[in-house]
């Protein structure tokens, strides 16, 4: 199980206790310094590359998997909800006097897993053993009803952002003349966009709050990239093979901005 996140948590949302701990290691006395958001988002950022790396390197797939914890409660076996919502009090830092509605609504973790681990396997095997036994006890399959944790869990693959099909980035603050810089580009045969309007709103509509990308998502865009060069290829009878995107809200928004600037080259 992995400790990095798959998606952004601004700093405020997260507990006291959390902050006590993590910015004590750090040195740091207080997260309401001035720029330190900025910092946040930088070592959230490493992290989720640094693991999802980790895990490519062992030949392993990374997944996300989001647990309903209020629905996990509901289909337990009645005998064992009152152990259950113990384990989970002491697991979460909860008062144990809390109600099952205080109960968070997700659980959402990062796995690497071995190569040959589809959805099923990491939902009814890998998740319950390695990590359920931290909140459930030794035996949490055993606690369900009639139903497994592939009912209760949403697991998606995450890919590195490199597995976009995109060589080159026009970023811009909007209306700064990234629209006409983007049409005037798209003239060349040999270059390509998948929108084929004056900008690409993907990766800060479907992706804004991402740390990492859904294999769906790459897939869908990557789609339209091979949809596109292939209109490109039928009207100019020329092969596109650069891919560009333009994003006139590349650098306010940070988190688009730093999906890409490690590995694409921007203007």
């Amino acid at each position: 199980m992995s400790t990095a996140p798959s998606i952004y948590t601004p700093v405020g949302h997260r507990p006291d206790w959390y902050w006590e701990e993590i910015l004590g290691r750090r040195g740091l006395a207080d997260r309401r310094v001035d720029g330190y958001e900025d910092a946040w988002l930088g070592m959230l950022f490493g992290q989720a590359q640094n693991e999802i790396t980790g895990c490519s390197v062992h030949g392993g797939r990374y997944w996300e998997v989001v647990l309903d914890l209020r629905k996990l409660y509901d289909v337990l076996i009645r005998s064992a909800r009152s152990l259950f919502l113990r384990r989970a009090a002491a697991a979460f830092n909860i008062d144990e006097t809390y109600t099952p509605d205080q109960l968070p609504h997700t659980l959402r973790q990062s796995v690497c897993a071995p190569a040959i681990c589809d959805r099923r396997s990491v939902a009814n095997t890998i998740f319950p053993y390695a990590f359920a036994t931290e909140f459930m006890g030794q035996r949490p399959t055993q606690m369900l009803g009639n139903v497994s944790f592939e009912d209760i869990i949403e697991i998606e693959e995450l890919l590195p952002w490199e597995s976009f099909d995109v060589d080159f980035a026009i970023g811009g603050i909007d209306s700064c003349g990234t629209a006409s810089l983007h049409l005037n580009l798209d003239q060349h045969p040999e270059l390509s966009f998948a929108s084929t309007s004056d900008a690409d709103y993907y990766f800060t509509n479907a992706l804004a709050d991402r740390l990492l990308p859904l294999r769906t998502q790459v897939e869908k865009y990557n789609a339209r990239v091979q949809f596109a060069k292939e209109e490109k290829r039928k009207r100019t009878g020329v092969e596109p093979h650069i891919v560009g995107i333009c994003i006139p809200m590349f650098f306010p928004l940070d988190l688009p901005g730093r999906s890409w600037l490690p590995y694409r080259a921007s203007s």
